[in-house]
């Protein structure tokens, strides 16, 4: 080696909102797709500025509406920055459906723990094709696991109960 860092693993900043903050739920899924025990090397409760979480698109997978993002000037989303490596970021890729159903972007979220400073995150957002021009509600079952997974990253309680309020298909 010449000293350079070659060995090390890449690292990139993904943004989690959805589902995606519900770790288990994320290693539930990782292990039935076969990726074993693969999980972040950090988790960092984060608000992505200027953007808001939004209910139009349908996923057969979770059988009624996913969660989604869209900028929104003024609006905010909380969430997580997962640190990840290349082998889970493709294992998300996979999970979201990118590049068709969902597409990775970066945006710039705040870290709760650094006030003022930003990191560039991949976010995933529902394609065009994929957008509904009506809600698209989700499951009790699908709702259940987004909160649960804000409440455990400790997401602030107001924005909590919003998620707690949003109507459900079922």
């Amino acid at each position: 080696m010449n000293g350079s860092n070659d060995s090390l693993p890449a690292r990139h900043a993904v943004f989690a909102y959805g589902s995606n903050l519900d770790l288990p739920d994320l290693e539930r899924w990782l292990k039935t797709c076969g990726m074993g025990h693969v999980c972040p090397a950090a988790v960092e409760v984060a608000v992505l500025p200027d953007w808001e979480l939004v209910w139009d698109y349908r996923s057969d997978a979770r059988r009624g509406g996913a969660a989604n993002v869209k900028p929104a000037p003024g609006g905010q989303v909380w969430g997580a920055v997962l640190t990840v490596d290349d082998a889970l970021l493709q294992a998300l890729d996979q999970k979201e459906g990118h590049p068709g159903r969902y597409r990775r972007r970066l945006a710039s979220a705040e870290a709760v723990s650094a006030p003022g400073v930003c990191v560039d995150a991949w976010v995933y957002v529902v394609t065009p094709p994929f957008l509904s021009r009506e809600p698209v509600w989700p499951t009790r079952a699908y709702l259940d696991v987004v909160v649960r997974g804000a409440r455990t990253l400790g997401l602030p309680a107001a924005y909590v109960a919003g998620l707690s309020e949003t109507q459900t298909c079922d």
